[in-house]
Order: structure tokens, then sequence, then C-alpha cells
């Protein structure tokens, strides 16, 4: 195949930062062959970290559940020849019903917050998700 990208169900809900072991499994799914791993299960947002110039996302969040999530996020993925592009699509979900959101204050507050969770990325002023600090 052209790409290969790993979808893992990891992590211990409601835990912002990944394990120890996602972090080491992430890196040996790239060593496998991957070129994206993007995992779920906390219900909450982890970071996102770089490795070999492979992108790790380890949790997305929640895109639709019952209760209230303040942060979850949408991941917009580009597949060139050369490299992987991800952007961020910040939102929140309440009720079963997920929103983006709008206002530059909520989005800078976002991105921020994703820089902070992650390890050695930056994130710019419309998510797009950088390999530079």
């Amino acid at each position: 195949s052209d790409y290969v990208i790993v979808y893992v169900h990891w992590g211990v809900e409601r835990e912002t930062t990944p394990k120890d072991y996602q972090r080491t499994m992430g890196k040996q799914y790239i060593d496998a062959g991957a070129d994206l791993v993007i995992g779920s299960h906390p219900h909450v947002l982890q970071g996102i970290e770089y490795y070999q110039g492979k992108p790790i996302v380890y949790s997305l969040g929640n895109f639709i559940f019952g209760s209230q999530i303040p942060k979850t996020m949408l991941l917009m993925v580009n597949l060139e020849e050369e490299a992987i592009s991800l952007k961020l699509i910040p939102g929140t979900s309440s009720g079963g019903y997920t929103r983006t959101l709008n206002t530059e204050a909520e989005k800078t507050e976002f991105f921020q917050y994703m820089q902070e969770l992650s390890f050695g990325i930056t994130v710019d002023e419309v998510g797009n998700v950088s390999d530079k600090p």
C-alpha cells in the first residue's frame, strides 16, 4: 500500500498523558512500517509526537459521547509523497452533539493546550501541526 495508518484502542480513560507503553508501541508501529498512528479510548485529548518524521496522535478525545467533553478534535490528514501533514480542527462535545470551536480566542487556547500536551511540536494559528518546536 502507499500508506499504512494504524488506529489503536489504548490508554487510560480520562488521562491526558499517554502511558509509557503507548509511546513505546507508537514508535514500534512506525518501526514496523506505519506512516501514521492514531489512538483512541481515553475519552480526552492526549498529545502528538513525531518519531522518525512520522506522527503519533495519542488520542483525539471523543467525537460523540453522552457526557460533556470540553475539548475534542477532528484531525485533517493530508497524504503527500514527501510527508504527511496534520491539521487540528478543535471542538467541544456535550449531550451527544459535537461542534467546532469558532472564535479566534477559543481556537488559540485550544492550539496552545495541544502544544502543552504534546512532545516537541508546534501548532500554528490555523491548526497546522509541525514537528519543529
